[in-house]
């Protein structure tokens, strides 16, 4: 778990005792209480020009981070990769983009992770039918013997992000995704 600021600063200090305090700053705030990055970023940090807005991940941060991602189920890892990778914290936008790739893969997640039909979600889902039963035009002539009609998946469902937010990896709210430690979004 994180470490309060204080104890951070501390921690920081013990391991890297001559930064720049600008230096101190950044990896304080990127390393956002996590007992293993105030140990393994200062390494990291030696290495830059003070430029670059990423810091690198050591190969045992990343390790860390990797395993709490690659216990997840693909599709929350598929999500997970698009929420990376998206430049905004827009839940919206990484659903939408998550539904594309699955369907692409011949499988859209639905609610507790069930694949659907690759890119098409049936009619009357979520009108209280099932897809194929009689409803309202069953019956009516060449209208109500046709197959149910389908449209595009327009969004994955946002239960495709339990597992992480479970695992404590993300956070939703109010429709921005957010990933709890800033360094996780270059692990994935």
């Amino acid at each position: 778990d994180r470490l309060p600021a204080d104890a951070a600063a501390e921690v920081l200090d013990s391991v890297a005792p001559r930064l720049a305090p600008s230096v101190r700053t950044r990896l304080l705030a990127e390393a956002a209480g996590l007992p293993l990055a105030l140990m393994e970023l200062p390494a990291a940090a030696a290495d830059l020009d003070g430029l670059d807005p990423v810091l690198p991940l050591t190969e045992r941060l990343e390790r860390t981070f990797t395993a709490r991602v690659s216990a997840l189920p693909a599709a929350t890892r598929t999500a997970l990769l698009v929420a990376a990778l998206n430049e905004t914290t827009s839940l919206a936008e990484t659903l939408a983009a998550t539904a594309m790739l699955l369907a692409d893969d011949g499988a859209v997640a639905s609610a507790g992770g069930a694949p659907g039909r690759a890119g098409e979600v049936a009619a009357g889902s979520g009108s209280g039918e099932a897809a194929g039963s009689p409803g309202a035009g069953a019956g009516q002539g060449a209208a109500g013997s046709q197959a149910p009609v389908s449209s595009p998946v327009t969004s994955a469902d946002p239960e495709i992000l339990a597992p992480a937010v479970e695992a404590r990896l993300v956070e939703l709210t109010s429709g921005v995704l957010t990933f709890r430690h800033p360094l996780m979004r270059s692990a994935i």
